[in-house]
């Protein structure tokens, strides 16, 4: 379906149309847009979104405040929440924290030579935001964090229907605990 995408570049601040599409994604773009200009511009994408829309940020303090922001939007808007967020009550992530996932990215030799270092990969870390235009079913949790493995249990920091929650799975869990030693950093854990 990728070679039949439309790839559209606009300025998000000005006026413009996206037309009607299955999927509307917004990458790194509304940390660069003012607070009325966000507005508008996840509107815009919504009402484009037949189907869902998605919104990626650095996985900084001030992405993931872009992103709590988009999600209240959308939630109002009548938006059901995919990922991350394991339900739709207001975001548990309070103080100094924020919620960020990352992915490890192979650098090309150019990339290593513009960026001046040595290692051939970086990890690239951010937030997010997934909304359908229909209700889907959520997952019971998001892990948040590394997961702690340890001799005979693994820790988890998690994002539930009941709020954030640590929760260490032990060997007397069996099946449940043969499965977490294979989760990371952003899995769903049911």
């Amino acid at each position: 379906s990728l070679k039949n995408a439309v790839w559209k570049e606009t300025d998000l601040a000005k006026d413009y149309t996206l037309g009607g599409h299955d999927l509307v994604v917004l990458s790194y773009v509304v940390g660069e847009l003012s607070t009325e200009a966000l507005t508008a511009a996840v509107s815009q994408a919504w009402e484009a979104a037949s189907q869902m829309l998605v919104v990626i940020e650095p996985g900084t303090p001030h992405g993931f405040e872009r992103i709590r922001v988009v999600r209240e939007q959308l939630i109002k808007a009548g938006g059901y929440l995919v990922a991350p967020c394991p339900h739709q009550d207001k975001c548990p992530m309070a103080g100094g924290d924020w919620c960020h996932f990352a992915k490890r990215l192979e650098r090309s030799s150019l990339h290593m030579a513009v960026k001046d270092v040595s290692v051939g990969y970086e990890d690239e870390k951010y937030s997010y935001v997934v909304a359908s235009k229909t209700p889907v079913v959520l997952p019971e949790a998001r892990i948040l964090r590394h997961p702690q493995h340890h001799s005979g249990h693994t820790e988890f920091v998690l994002c539930t229907k009941s709020g954030l929650e640590k929760r260490t799975l032990s060997r007397r869990h069996k099946e449940l605990y043969k499965r977490a030693k294979k989760l990371e950093w952003g899995d769903v854990l049911e």
